[in-house]
């Protein structure tokens, strides 16, 4: 296929976003002038906009469709995407209700009934602003590559401060015991730190299965609108972070526009964090 889903949605859902808001804008001219003449020309204006918009909605809905099931697959869409796609739905009732009330009476209106299409009008491209600011907050509103690296010297940080504040008041043998503890986790988080090597194997065919390069790129291979990957296991080494981010990325980022992996099952989760944990 010569473009993706997600690029053919990308080109044809601005023009009936563009038109739906020209058309209010029009339709809002026409009542603010007192020339009958330009008022009437101005709904003609507004009435064929709103037509063009609803025609070329169905292929932004049915591609926005497509892509959604292409991104998300059987994980769990995220709040985000939700609220996005019910956006662009009510959006489009409202149009094609209102085209339809039009049509019917070939747009020969009262005063009073050309007002409530008005707002109707106005409403619905406001809803479409909306579900294109959260479209856009999808594509660019996710964890970048230095948020991920500043939330984990944060997490260092208070680990380290845990430390000294639990070494205060003691005295030269507490600190000799203190040295050794702090060695031995050293120690031992460093070997936990080594994922097992066919569990890793597991979790890169996880990582194909679960189609996480639609959003995510390792070594130059997937797309970039999630973090890139290649030394996400140095930045994040703990499985079972990994594991808690995958089963609810909200809740280790609560701006995260990545979708839930809960359904997949404890081994392939364990899996696909050590495969993430092991980029280094």
């Amino acid at each position: 296929m010569f473009l993706t889903w997600r690029e053919i949605h990308g080109a044809v859902t601005h023009f009936p976003v563009a038109l739906l808001m020209a058309g209010a804008f029009f339709e809002v001219l026409a009542h603010l002038t007192k020339n009958a003449k330009r008022r009437d020309e101005w709904f003609r204006v507004s009435f064929w906009m709103l037509v063009v918009s609803v025609v070329t909605a169905v292929p932004s809905l049915l591609s926005g469709y497509v892509t959604g099931r292409e991104v998300f697959g059987d994980a769990t869409p995220p709040q985000i995407f939700n609220w996005h796609w019910m956006s662009a739905v009510l959006t489009s009732v409202l149009a094609t209700g209102l085209l339809l009330w039009r049509l019917r009476t070939r747009d020969e209106l009262s005063q009073a009934a050309r007002r409530a299409t008005t707002l109707i009008l106005v409403v619905a491209s406001l809803t479409v602003g909306y579900t294109g600011y959260l479209g856009g907050k999808m594509v660019f509103g996710d964890e970048t590559v230095e948020e991920a690296r500043d939330t984990v010297g944060r997490g260092e940080s208070l680990m380290q401060n845990e430390n000294d504040d639990s070494g205060k008041g003691r005295g030269r043998g507490g600190k000799r015991d203190d040295d050794s503890r702090n060695t031995n986790t050293q120690n031992n988080a460093s070997t936990q730190n080594v994922p097992d090597a066919k569990l890793v194997a597991l979790g890169k065919d996880v990582y194909a299965e679960a189609r996480c390069r639609n959003c995510h790129r390792i070594d130059g291979q997937g797309r970039t609108s999630g973090p890139d990957l290649t030394h996400v296991g140095k930045r994040l080494p703990d499985i079972e972070w990994h594991i808690k981010h995958l089963k609810n990325p909200q809740s280790v980022r609560p701006d995260s526009t990545m979708p839930s992996y809960e359904k997949l099952s404890e081994e392939k989760l364990r899996a696909l964090s050590a495969y993430m944990a092991s980029l280094k």
